[in-house]
């Protein structure tokens, strides 16, 4: 029998953060060292235990971070591109034409997504979806249920799931976590 573990956290960076920090009058530290403690009080108020609590401030998690990431632009599967598209900013994320509202709305926060160009670190999916795909297939219970297991497969035959962007290359954010690369701005 496999053995699970539950991680759960908290994802301590960007403009949503800093923005919501500025408005408390507090550092984003101050701000997420307050924002984390409630959310490890409200997990255990609710006695949801887990395995690990990772917050992204940590030293641990920027380590293992940054050398995931040096390991990957070392072997050249990390790349600097443009990346064009419409961005949401209550979602904090890219957006595709299809899946916005009639209006040209985001579904979840109605508000129609800027159109951004900017310069993005991706990571090279394409070289690895054709091994992805037969590792799928020779562990048919790898993605359970079945149902799902089809829908990974589907997603990897989609000529639209391309390489996708890891990291900006560039941010006028000033709490952000930096990534190997990013670093000499």
């Amino acid at each position: 029998m496999a053995e699970n573990l539950f991680l759960t956290g908290v994802d301590e960076h960007g403009s949503k953060v800093e923005k919501s920090a500025i408005a408390a009058g507090k550092t984003p530290q101050e701000f997420c060292d307050e924002m984390s403690a409630k959310f490890r009080s409200a997990w255990e108020s609710l006695d949801v235990s887990f395995d690990y609590f990772i917050r992204t401030t940590e030293e641990r998690h920027s380590r293992v971070t940054q050398e995931i990431f040096r390991r990957a632009r070392d072997k050249g599967d990390i790349y600097k591109n443009k990346y064009v598209g419409l961005y949401c900013e209550g979602c904090e994320d890219f957006v595709r034409e299809r899946d916005l509202d009639d209006n040209g709305n985001c579904k979840i926060h109605k508000a129609p997504p800027k159109r951004l160009e900017e310069d993005n670190y991706f990571f090279k999916l394409t070289k690895y979806k054709p091994l992805i795909k037969e590792w799928i297939e020779k562990n048919p219970t790898a993605v359970q249920p079945e149902s799902r297991r089809k829908e990974v497969l589907n997603q990897l035959d989609d000529p639209e799931l391309g390489d996708f962007s890891v990291s900006r290359a560039r941010s006028s954010l000033t709490w952000e976590f930096l990534l190997p690369m990013s670093q000499s701005r």
